[in-house]
């Protein structure tokens, strides 16, 4: 590839990565306030249409991978392997 093929390719992910933080944002915003009217109705599931939201409750056990680093140092080292990934980013 060209330096001009590149920067039009580096341009045009930058403009979508953009555009897709901005829709995050947006549909952050939408869900917020689905569930602050779901909160003041007391209520965990609305319909409206074909659609149906819900916000409820999800309880989770996991486990406390700090605490245990802390609490049992050794034991936690002798279970830790490296990893070696790979990272794109774009300045």
């Amino acid at each position: 590839m060209k330096e001009c093929e590149i920067y039009g390719k580096l341009n045009t992910l930058s403009e979508l990565e953009a555009l897709i933080r901005e829709a995050e944002e947006e549909a952050e915003t939408i869900r917020t306030e689905l569930k602050a009217h779901m909160t003041e109705r007391g209520t965990n599931e609305i319909r409206a249409g074909k659609y149906r939201a819900r916000y409820t409750k999800v309880s989770s056990s996991r486990f406390d991978s700090a605490a245990f680093k802390r609490d049992h140092a050794d034991i936690y080292a002798a279970y830790t392997r490296l990893t070696v990934t790979h990272r794109f980013t774009i300045a």
